[in-house]
């Protein structure tokens, strides 16, 4: 009977070793698959920053698109608007009132309508220091000024969303 209960007992301490041999091996697997876990999970949140970020570049990239497309027409544009403003400044009086004048001045209306709901806006000159950033000195005179200040505009300069667009072409006083 003692060889027999003998024998139980190194048959349970084997178990019990080989129990706590793998509950250590599985101990090690759980931190190994924990650290698995933890790296996908970074990666997955990696990938997931990684397409807002694209995806926030497209739509910049598509806003500019759009704002170099509009530039691209808006440039096509001014000489005709240009051509509104000359003619409408050299208008004889006698016509002033003329039905026909008026169909102009309402498609030149919606011309300066339709560059300010593209987001162009006119650069003020004149009276206004010279900036050679945007603006372009095309002549100097001697007339009563302060030096350096613009007397005249000889073309309008524009701006698209507060980037230039044109220069604004000036007279600038001595």
């Amino acid at each position: 009977m003692f060889k027999d209960q003998d024998q139980k007992k190194k048959k349970e301490h084997v178990v019990a070793q080989r129990k706590e041999g793998d509950f250590l091996a599985l101990e090690k697997e759980l931190e190994i698959l924990k650290k698995k876990a933890a790296d996908y999970l970074h990666g997955w949140q990696r990938a997931k920053a990684d397409y807002i970020n694209f995806k926030r570049q497209i739509k910049e990239e598509q806003s500019l698109f759009v704002k170099l497309a509009h530039a691209e027409i808006l440039l096509n544009i001014l000489p005709i608007v240009d051509d509104f403003e000359h003619a409408l400044r050299h208008l004889p009086e006698d016509l002033e009132n003329n039905p026909w004048v008026e169909g102009v001045k309402r498609v030149y209306q919606k011309l300066q309508k339709l560059l300010t709901d593209l987001g162009c806006e006119e650069i003020k000159a004149k009276g206004e220091k010279f900036n050679p950033e945007i603006h372009e000195a095309v002549a100097k005179t001697n007339e009563v000024a302060n030096a350096g200040e613009i007397v005249e505009v000889l073309q309008k300069g524009y701006k698209l969303h507060g980037r230039l667009l044109r220069p604004a072409k000036v007279k600038v006083a001595q």
